[in-house]
């Protein structure tokens, strides 16, 4: 069995009753070459990461993890999960089972495998690892454990959404899709409200999905294109930059100039003069 960049805080099952057994927990650290691979498992696994990309795959679906992620695995089904080689997840880990976990997930219809919700409060995470670091022998640890683990999976109840989380055979249509929107909207005001309800996908996992395929943010692509058509513009008409300025729907001419010049480094008045010379 390959030996991985990690910390276990516990290696070996702790069984407190029929409601709760721990397997494992610890913390996985930066390890390129960390890659898990499970054809079956009695265990549901919990896993957070804390910052770094990773990736898993179940049923030849592959889906990307990052910094806030939280991610379930339920037992009795194959999966692998891995670092991303330039940026590797470091992430805290559990694998529990027992009757408590199980019911858990099915009283609130968290199923799915993988589950995969962003929960921007690490707290929970470290404190259940603290609990079973400090405390595993207190004779009132299994409730406590209990309580902890149970906010942990309502956390990832109101933040998780089948939307969210698409495979990444199909991220390229959904970004697709979005790239096309935001190609039909360039004389509309940006709002990522606007594209998150859309396209039925929190904020964050729209951008983390259109950054993906096309390296860039749905923002910067936005600009870019009305900075694209703005160039045309002053290569091939006789508009006044305050009128491609607010044909194009930037705040001011002030602020449409500024941004060209960052962009390309001239001003829009200097760039159509070279355009002239050529």
């Amino acid at each position: 069995m390959p030996i991985f960049n990690e910390k276990f805080i516990l290696n070996a099952p702790k069984k407190f009753s029929n409601l709760l057994t721990v397997k494992c927990a610890g913390i996985t650290n930066e390890d390129s070459n960390y890659f898990i691979s499970r054809s079956e498992s009695d265990s549901i696994i919990i896993e957070y990461v804390l910052f770094g990309k990773g990736y898993i795959e179940v049923e030849n679906k592959k889906y990307s993890l990052y910094k806030g992620d939280c991610f379930v695995l339920q037992s009795n089904q194959a999966h692998k999960y891995y670092a991303d080689k330039k940026s590797p997840f470091k992430k805290v880990f559990f694998s529990f089972n027992g009757d408590f976990i199980t019911v858990l997930l099915k009283l609130y219809n968290l199923t799915e495998n993988p589950i995969i919700a962003p929960i921007a409060d690490k707290k929970p995470f470290e404190q259940l690892l603290y609990l079973l670091s400090n405390n595993i022998n207190d004779k009132n640890i299994e409730g406590v454990l209990c309580l902890k683990l149970h906010e942990i999976i309502l956390q990832v109840k109101n933040n998780y959404s089948t939307q969210n989380f698409i495979s990444q055979d199909d991220n390229l249509s959904i970004s697709n899709q979005i790239k096309l929107y935001i190609e039909n909207n360039l004389n509309n005001k940006f709002l990522l409200d606007d594209l998150s309800k859309t396209f039925y996908l929190s904020k964050a996992h729209l951008i983390k999905i259109f950054k993906d395929n096309y390296n860039t943010t749905p923002y910067s692509y936005y600009m870019q294109c009305k900075l694209d058509i703005s160039k045309k513009l002053l290569e091939n008409t006789k508009l006044k930059i305050d009128e491609i300025s607010a044909r194009m729907s930037f705040t001011d001419s002030q602020h449409f100039s500024k941004l060209f010049k960052k962009v390309y480094g001239i001003s829009p008045m200097q760039y159509r003069k070279s355009k002239k010379q050529d």
